[in-house]
């Protein structure tokens, strides 16, 4: 598709730009090394656990691993997991259409940013694991404002227009939750594009309603032309 008249292009992170459960499951791996303290029979058994649980859709993993261990579940632990979970090296890489699109439009001397939702030490160890900071003109980290400004709060859309000095129809936002992310810079009157993939933790989401549902749906950041 072409896109005429952009003036900026903003970018969510989340498998959109790389696949997010390499991020989870790289996280998953590394905090079973640690709880496993060397045994390598240990660490798969809590790595398969892991897996199993989040394909299981439970919210209380990391509770559930330390009940097996017969180790303490109190708050401060459990945190602390969360904090290694996090914040941990892993493998990461950009999806090759990601990286492409970003060439292009730093060839092109557009302006590029990211919007992204999430813990803001998980977030920022995407970035630097991706090692892509140097190539992106500005990220906006909605938990950085605070959680109220989480999508669809339309906050981090506007900090953006302000700091680039664009009109509403001077910028697109392509992203991959229909739940979420394209209600805000729809009523902002932004241009909307979904990139869905298949693999994708929000692939089958729907949007709640037509405010929320992006303008176009693409499944390869290829198929934008400039």
């Amino acid at each position: 598709m072409k896109l005429n008249n952009i003036k900026l292009f903003v970018l969510d992170l989340d498998d959109t730009l790389y696949r997010e459960m390499d991020f989870v499951i790289g996280g998953f791996r590394y905090l079973a090394n640690v709880l496993a303290d060397g045994d390598n029979v240990l660490s798969q058994k809590l790595f398969d656990n892991m897996v199993q649980l989040q394909c299981q859709g439970h919210r209380d993993i990391f509770q559930q691993i330390l009940n097996m261990l017969n180790r303490p579940t109190d708050q401060n632990t459990i945190d602390e997991l969360i904090r290694i979970y996090r914040t941990a090296d892993r493998p990461l890489s950009l999806f090759p259409d990601a990286q492409r699109i970003i060439n292009k439009l730093r060839s092109r001397n557009l302006p590029v940013a990211i919007l992204t939702d999430g813990a803001l030490e998980a977030q920022r160890t995407k970035v630097k694991l991706l090692n892509i900071e140097s190539q992106i003109d500005k990220i906006i980290y909605t938990d950085e404002l605070g959680r109220d400004y989480w999508k669809p709060s339309t906050k981090g859309f506007e900090l953006l227009m302000e700091y680039f000095h664009t009109a509403p129809t001077e910028n697109v936002y392509i992203a991959d939750n229909e739940e979420k992310d394209f209600f805000a810079p729809n009523i902002l009157g932004w241009l909307t594009i979904k990139i869905q993939r298949p693999d994708g933790v929000h692939y089958i989401k729907s949007a709640p309603t037509d405010d929320y549902r992006p303008q176009h749906i693409i499944d390869t950041l290829d198929k934008i032309l400039l």
